[in-house]
């Protein structure tokens, strides 16, 4: 068995971890508020690949390159940046990338022991929750359910839980489906562009607009027989093997 030990601090601000060999090969990922050196120097002596977004509002880290040099980190909107190579108060290695998205008023940036846009990647997947929580809110009023003793509740969010894995697998498929633009090898996309599994695609307008679910539930888009068929064929696979996975459940 795996020792998996994190145990935050947050009155210190200390991280002590004890951690396998068999994840070395995942990252975590945090946001700007765990941008600081001591997490930074836990993670690297423990060898654990980190995604991490830079705090740069109040008291922005210094940021040095191989010859000990400072790094200001620059960006003009609408464009990404990539520092390779440089050290997080002088003592920890690190990648960072920065992306300013049209509309946003200010730039994200990204740092990792990964490839820059690699932990780029990572941290646009993790957005995801985000979207997973607003969903499950509004579209399936998850924070109304009145029942009221716990295995009752209990039953109601797994069954809650099971509508929304077939909601988001097979609107995902849809919106990738209708809404995903074609792009040829000749043409360069961002990694805020890219669709997931979908070289051959890119994200358009509507698709970055819309999550899957609302498109399922809302939209209520007409598709040709073959083409939801071949969706369906895409989805059930993955259905099948969450629903069958040896979980104890209450329902």
């Amino acid at each position: 068995m795996c020792d998996w030990s994190v145990q935050p601090n947050f009155r210190t601000g200390t991280v002590y971890g004890s951690i396998c060999q068999s994840n070395l090969n995942h990252a975590l990922v945090f946001d700007r508020e765990f941008s600081y050196l001591e997490l930074l120097e836990n993670l690297h002596a423990e060898r654990v690949h980190f995604v991490i977004r830079l705090n740069l509002r109040s008291h922005p880290p210094e940021l040095l390159d191989a010859k000990q040099q400072s790094i200001v980190l620059t960006l003009a909107p609408e464009e990404t940046e990539v520092y390779r190579q440089l050290y997080y108060k002088g003592r920890v290695p690190i990648n960072v990338i920065g992306i300013w998205k049209k509309g946003l008023c200010e730039p994200l940036w990204v740092m990792t022991d990964l490839k820059a846009e690699v932990g780029l990647d990572i941290y646009f997947q993790r957005m995801k929750i985000d979207e997973s929580f607003r969903d499950l809110k509004h579209l399936l009023n998850l924070d109304h359910l009145m029942n009221k003793k716990p295995h009752q509740m209990e039953k109601m969010i797994a069954l809650v839980m099971l509508a929304y894995s077939i909601g988001v697998l097979t609107g995902e498929a849809v919106r990738d489906a209708v809404f995903g633009e074609r792009r040829d090898d000749s043409t360069k996309v961002l990694p805020t562009e890219r669709i997931p599994d979908q070289p051959h695609l890119r994200q358009s307008k509507k698709w970055k607009q819309y999550s899957g679910l609302f498109i399922l539930l809302k939209q209520k888009l007409e598709l040709p027989l073959k083409r939801r068929r071949k969706i369906y064929r895409q989805v059930l696979p993955v259905f099948t093997r969450l629903v069958q996975h040896p979980v104890r459940t209450p329902v």
